[in-house]
């Protein structure tokens, strides 16, 4: 039997503890008293007005003026969902995460079944495929809601025995997404005669280097509450990485070069 989600406690306002001092709290109140309303009302309208105001940068693909109002972020990342809540935030708006909701994060993109895949074909000169194979579709709209649902409080507390219970298979598939190339020429082999026919493939090299080109630096950012400092992937360039094939290449030529002498 299905487990049947709670869903109208959720949705009525909380209770929060604050404390005023007596001159702003006896201000507040001259404010209520004219408005018609209680101090927590007024409060609460108060927060709706901020949030109308502050606002937060976010990246161009969210918004074109690499800004939003909070209330506008909650059009797009409220949910009653916690685990829906969560991942949205974190695609949305990667800077308000902490270290820990970083790496919890990155443990949940590790989950085939909460995400979309795609196939992507590889084709030789001919045309021809020779194999298929399948990638996940790295977008906020990859996520599977309900399958995040479902296992979400078992990974929130790392419930070891219910953590195994989650599939081990992909989502769902999907079509290629729109600007997504998924048909790539089959990566060529170059043969080196050292000792008969010894293989060095450009594809096998970059998969067992390229880490050592990623790299993580920290970097100063502005935040409301000061200067802080955020983790930052930095990925090489296409240029780095063919310079890195390329000089790895030529190591495996000029070693078994050497050991035939």
């Amino acid at each position: 039997m299905a487990r049947k989600k709670g869903g109208a406690k959720l949705n009525r306002s909380e209770i929060i503890q604050a404390r005023l001092g007596p001159r702003l709290k006896f201000g507040s109140e001259l404010i209520a008293n004219k408005e018609k309303c209680t101090l927590s009302s007024l409060v609460e309208m108060s927060l709706e007005k901020l949030s109308e105001s502050y606002k937060f940068k976010v990246s161009k693909k969210i918004h074109p003026s690499e800004e939003m109002s909070v209330s506008d972020l909650l059009e797009l990342i409220w949910s009653s969902d916690e685990g829906v809540r969560f991942i949205r935030r974190a695609y949305i708006l990667p800077s308000s995460l902490t270290f820990e909701e970083e790496d919890f994060f990155y443990f949940l993109t590790c989950y085939n079944y909460f995400w979309s895949f795609y196939e992507v074909k590889y084709k030789d000169e001919s045309g021809n495929i020779t194999r298929t194979e399948y990638r996940r579709h790295h977008a906020l709209e990859s996520l599977i809601e309900e399958n995040l649902t479902e296992h979400w409080y078992a990974l929130k507390n790392e419930d070891v025995t219910l953590l195994q219970k989650i599939p081990n298979e992909m989502g769902r598939i999907i079509p290629p997404p729109p600007g997504v190339d998924f048909e790539f020429e089959e990566p060529k082999k170059a043969y080196i005669n050292v000792d008969g026919m010894f293989p060095i493939d450009h594809a096998d090299i970059w998969k067992q280097n390229i880490h050592q080109l990623i790299k993580e630096i920290w970097v100063p950012v502005e935040t409301p509450e000061g200067k802080k400092h955020e983790k930052k992937i930095v990925f090489p360039t296409p240029e780095e990485q063919k310079e890195m094939v390329d000089k790895i290449y030529q190591e495996h030529i000029l070693w078994h070069s050497s050991s035939r002498k």
